[in-house]
């Protein structure tokens, strides 16, 4: 099933996607219900395999297989809640960053000043980083001002 987190009603209102009256209690109305169907099901196909004489190894394969599920799925659903509602701050932090990278790129290769930062970028230099450093806050304050304008 699509995520509630990703595929809302209201961004497939905003985009004007058409979305028929069945789609919308399928993907929406009764998703819980969906998942809990699927995991009964697979409770009782457990139940039916069990075989004799393994019932140790079966039980802590499907422990194991259940706690996998619970962490990977569960961090991977609050990173994609954090990342939804925080997504204005994630990209601005992309944009900080690159903002930093390019000006010390341009920096470094139009001024030939100070020695080189490290092995990994043999380009870029002490002052690239500096005003790049610079140039990212000074974008930082311009942001934040304006958004809270």
């Amino acid at each position: 099933m699509v995520s509630r987190t990703w595929l809302n009603k209201e961004l497939l209102t905003n985009t004007e996607i058409y979305l028929p009256q069945v789609l919308d209690e399928m993907l929406f109305k009764y998703h819980s219900f969906y998942t809990f169907c699927l995991l009964a099901a697979g409770m009782i196909f457990f139940v039916l395999s069990l075989e004799e004489g393994f019932y140790a190894y079966q039980f802590k394969q499907m422990g194991w297989s259940i706690l996998n599920l619970i962490v990977i799925v569960g961090s991977g659903h609050g990173l994609l809640i954090a990342l939804y509602k925080m997504r204005l701050w994630f990209v601005y932090t992309l944009v900080c960053m690159c903002l930093r990278d390019v000006v010390d790129h341009l920096v470094s290769n139009h001024v030939k000043v100070g020695p080189p930062m490290h092995s990994l970028s043999p380009k870029s230099s002490l002052l690239g980083y500096v005003i790049g450093a610079a140039c990212a806050f000074a974008f930082y304050f311009v942001a934040i001002d304006e958004m809270l304008n």
